[in-house]
């Protein structure tokens, strides 16, 4: 090799190790840049989390503590009598009263009778304000449920049976009354009042 050739080869030699040098800087850029836009991420979540448990604006939601005399929580008095018989008690009220970003109210509470576990829920999909709104026929405005999560076996308010939902003035409380069936026809009679506190 020449000495023309020998100067050739350490000047292709050199680009070649800054190309590396280069490509190694640009790739540990990039991991940053990555590990940065997946921290913002993160924390944007968080925030938009925080965010929307501020400002919920519909019924209340979240595991909520029953009332008694002293603090104003949710209070049930719902019995049942027919297939399902004995008295509701309510351990978790997931939702309770109207719904400020749709015109419905939710009752959805989830408690035990006779140690069985079930959730009951009570839905005015058309919540128009305070009054009685009826489980009976096509055009029912209110639908009530109680649903066996052991056997997942659900009774519900039929259009052919009398019922109805009542909702007080105040819009956080009111009464119930229906014959609620399951698919193989059983009955179970319901009657009862709740507040969401």
């Amino acid at each position: 090799m020449n000495r023309h050739q020998k100067s050739r080869s350490r000047r292709d030699a050199l680009p070649g190790a800054q190309q590396q040098r280069a490509a190694r800087t640009a790739s540990a850029r990039r991991a940053a840049l990555i590990t940065l836009l997946l921290a913002l991420v993160v924390v944007a979540g968080a925030v938009g989390i925080f965010v929307v448990s501020q400002s919920h604006s519909g019924p209340s939601t979240g595991t909520q503590t029953l009332g008694d005399a002293g603090n104003g929580g949710p209070t049930f008095t719902v019995s049942f009598s027919g297939a399902v018989s004995g008295s509701l008690a309510i351990t978790t009220v997931n939702s309770c009263g109207p719904d400020q970003n749709t015109p419905s109210y939710v009752v959805d509470a989830t408690g035990t009778i006779g140690g069985t576990p079930y959730e009951f829920t009570i839905d005015i999909p058309k919540y128009g304000g305070p009054g009685t709104y009826s489980t009976v026929g096509a055009s029912a405005a209110a639908a009530i449920s109680l649903t066996n999560m052991a056997r997942a076996q659900t009774w519900s308010s039929s259009s052919d049976q009398a019922g109805s939902v009542t909702v007080q003035s105040d819009g956080q409380a009111g009464t119930i009354s229906s014959t609620l069936t399951d698919d193989q026809g059983q009955r179970t009679q319901v009657m009862g009042t709740w507040s969401c506190g």
